[in-house]
């Protein structure tokens, strides 16, 4: 990546002698990007106006490729904010301008993109996979493609609770990336096979894909996906009760994210949280646990949220604080519900009924549907 960033220099300065505005600003955008996954040090703003810049240039010169990269540019920093509305908005664009130009790895990565910002934002899960479907239909029978919009399908089926399927779907991503040369995504995907194993609440199957994946990913030299492969990893230790493990991997997760990268950061706190908690320092404990929410809430990852809520009341039940958690996991639950997450749902309601077996019934509030769960999906 260090060598990339020379030669994109290289490509900047020789434009901006020639006067070639075109080259300069797709120069800038790949190097904004190639920034935004291996420098810890930038700045979400400075994408931002890179991506705005070059989108009026090229509006100028008509430039079809150059308005899908710069789209397509847009689309990322919407999403490494969690953005998932204005991400897809700007994927939608990316799209279009590449279509029109015959931009086929243009198209493929905004499609890539759109279908996540279905499968992470408000968008229902039976909803984004039919969207999933759409984009299969549409592909022309491109493996990768295909290979990326199963990992989507694999996370949502995975929600629904269907999780064998969603390990198959997975192997197959796997299989495909593997065959196109795609190494980097292979170690994106041993963070899904993490996740979902913490979906299906087996901590110890988690944490040997998310170590590898960590370890892959920092060989890459890359940023953004390991600070959320090691927020994972660092769930699945704390999961298992190895505090002081757990309590450093997400030290050095929130150091990775720098407050720039929502999703890890969120993780991390809410780990944190969990293991003050079992270290008997509530209030450091429900700190940092309404930290995690106060962040989740400024996106529209509507599990992230779901999440960070039903952490803070786990942590409140602990306190003796019953009417507050139960109140919190209600609004966790109607947020699995409306996502059609009901793995989540199920998790959020066992996971109190355990932190609160001595609630006397008449201190119960109002029951929130079925209280049945079940503990594990599949294995």
């Amino acid at each position: 990546m260090e060598r990339a960033g020379e030669l994109l220099e290289e490509a900047i300065s020789a434009a901006r002698l020639s006067g070639d505005r075109r080259v300069e600003h797709l120069a800038l955008i790949a190097q904004a990007d190639l920034r935004s996954m291996s420098d810890p040090s930038f700045q979400p703003s400075e994408l931002m106006e890179t991506a705005e810049s070059a989108e009026r240039v090229f509006a100028g010169l008509g430039d079809e490729v150059g308005l899908a990269r710069s789209a397509l540019l847009l689309t990322w920093v919407n999403f490494m904010g969690s953005r998932y509305g204005p991400a897809a908005q700007a994927a939608r664009r990316a799209i279009e301008h590449a279509r029109r130009a015959g931009g086929f790895r243009e198209e493929a990565r905004a499609l890539a993109l759109y279908v996540w910002t279905a499968t992470l934002g408000p968008m229902p899960a039976a909803e984004a996979l039919r969207e999933c479907d759409e984009l299969i239909a549409q592909s022309g029978g491109s493996r990768l493609v295909e290979a990326m919009v199963a990992r989507c399908r694999a996370h949502l089926l995975a929600m629904q609770g269907s999780i064998v399927e969603a390990r198959s779907m997975l192997a197959s991503a796997v299989a495909n990336f593997e065959d196109l040369g795609r190494l980097p995504t292979v170690a994106f995907c041993l963070m899904d096979i993490g996740w979902l194993e913490l979906t299906n609440d087996d901590p110890i199957a988690a944490e040997q894909p998310l170590q590898e994946g960590v370890e892959r990913l920092k060989r890459l030299g890359e940023t953004v996906f390991l600070a959320i492969t090691q927020a994972h990893l660092a769930r699945a230790l704390e999961r298992q009760g190895r505090t002081d493990e757990a309590d450093a991997a997400a030290a050095d997760v929130e150091r990775r994210a720098g407050g720039r990268m929502m999703v890890p950061t969120v993780y991390a706190r809410m780990v944190r949280a969990k293991v003050a908690a079992r270290r008997g320092d509530v209030p450091e404990a429900e700190r940092l646990a309404r930290a995690a929410t106060n962040l989740a809430e400024t996106t529209d990852f509507t599990l992230l949220r779901g999440e960070a809520l039903a952490n803070l009341a786990s942590i409140l039940a602990a306190a003796g604080r019953s009417d507050d958690a139960r109140s919190l996991l209600e609004q966790a639950v109607k947020l699995f519900d409306a996502k059609g997450a009901p793995a989540y749902a199920r998790s959020a309601r066992r996971n109190l009924d355990e932190a609160l077996p001595d609630e006397a019934p008449g201190r119960r509030s109002k029951p929130m549907g079925s209280s049945s769960v079940s503990k594990r999906n599949s294995t």
